[in-house]
């Protein structure tokens, strides 16, 4: 479906699906199996930054009162103002959607993997449609829709009513769909829906199939050490996130945050399942009965290390220079254009020294947002891994 001419060397997936769905969780899935992930409201966020393509327009449009403190477009104010306006919603659109279309189009001619996945929640309504090999839809019951923005966003029902009545319906999504994920509560079921679809789509699409060899190949390297989104392995990595008296303790920390709690085992899995496929983990060596874990978050354009704990943990390792050096080429492949890596105080200067050769610079933790970090105490490094290019610009 589609028209993908100038993208010969990728095959395109076209996610979409209206608010609520969890097309996100979705996306992340793909990334597992060995996608490249691109989220069209990152792309949408970078046009509204200050000095962004969009802010001009925005301001001459809607005014000077929806910019904020720092000169960025606020979000929150334009949508108070288009979502009560068909006509300022269509305006803001037409000013976003070639943004966003030219964002997206360069960010495929950089990436890195053949695979590439979409996430646009109007992808059918905008040019990016157009670009893609073969469209998605992430779907979910009306009560689970409103249950997650209530939760998630804090939205109340009218709010919901009012933002989904903007979106064309889920019928219409449905009926351009080659494949459709019912992501309702089990994320396990999800988990299984987007694996058969996908060992579906290489069966049926012949330049699938190939460039999912060529993914193969890419991520040989590491594929071994990673943790997929699978029940199977739950009770071995649990027993690690769990461990009493581990010196991990951001570890622990990050398991209350995810409400992971081992009495409720049905539960217990199903939060294990969303923790692994929001983030990824892996372990050294290629085996889980070893006490090695490592947790990252992978956003748009940033790695960072969330939780580790290494049996040998007192010193520079073995065990962490392969984990420095597997994010590393997982954050190349992925267009990453900086890894941030969290040092304990009491393995600063050992870790410090290493990570400093490997070309990491210190960053003052007050300009990272990641408050678990930060308020533990924690030395952050940074280096860059991909360069940066001109979202913007027109291909000629």
């Amino acid at each position: 479906m589609g028209e993908i001419a100038p993208h010969q060397n990728h095959f395109i997936i076209g996610l979409t699906g209206n608010i609520g769905t969890g097309k996100s969780l979705v996306r992340k899935m793909l990334q597992h199996l060995g996608a490249y992930g691109i989220d069209a409201d990152i792309v949408t966020h970078e046009a509204l930054k200050p000095n962004g393509p969009a802010q001009e327009q925005i301001i001459h449009h809607f005014g000077a009162s929806t910019l904020d403190t720092r000169g960025a477009v606020d979000r929150e104010k334009l949508a108070h103002i288009v979502f009560s306006d068909e006509k300022a919603l269509a305006k803001l659109e037409n000013i976003l959607h070639p943004l966003v279309s030219i964002g997206v189009a360069n960010m495929i001619q950089h990436a890195r993997l053949p695979i590439i996945i979409i996430e646009a929640i109007k992808l059918l309504e905008s040019g990016l449609a157009g670009m893609c090999d073969s469209i998605w839809v992430a779907d979910a019951q009306e009560q689970v829709i409103f249950k997650r923005l209530s939760y998630e966003r804090g939205m109340d029902h009218a709010e919901i009513k009012e933002r989904l009545s903007h979106q064309s319906s889920s019928k219409n999504k449905r009926q351009q769909a080659d494949v459709v994920i019912e992501n309702n509560q089990d994320v396990n079921k999800t988990w299984q829906q987007v694996t058969k679809a996908w060992c579906q789509t290489k069966k049926k699409k012949r330049n699938f199939s190939v460039c999912f060899n060529r993914t193969s190949d890419l991520i040989a390297s590491s594929k071994d050490f990673l943790i997929t989104p699978s029940s199977d392995n739950f009770s071995t990595v649990a027993e690690l996130l769990y461990k009493e008296n581990q010196p991990g303790k951001h570890i622990k920390w990050f398991g209350d945050k995810a409400n992971l709690s081992p009495d409720r085992e049905n539960r217990t899995r199903q939060d294990f399942t969303r923790l692994v496929c929001q983030h990824f983990l892996f372990t050294i060596p290629a085996s889980l009965k070893y006490d090695n874990i490592t947790i990252w978050n992978l956003s748009q354009f940033e790695l960072t290390l969330l939780a580790h704990y290494f049996t040998n943990s007192d010193m520079v390792s073995n065990d962490f220079k392969k984990v420095v050096t597997l994010i590393e080429r997982f954050g190349r492949m992925h267009m990453t254009q900086r890894i941030i890596f969290p040092i304990e105080d009491h393995l600063l200067k050992e870790r410090k020294s290493f990570l400093r050769k490997r070309g990491y610079t210190g960053i003052p933790s007050r300009n990272v947002d990641i408050s678990y970090w930060n308020k533990a105490g924690y030395n952050l490094y940074q280096k860059k891994v991909c360069d940066a290019f001109d979202l913007f610009s027109r291909r000629t």
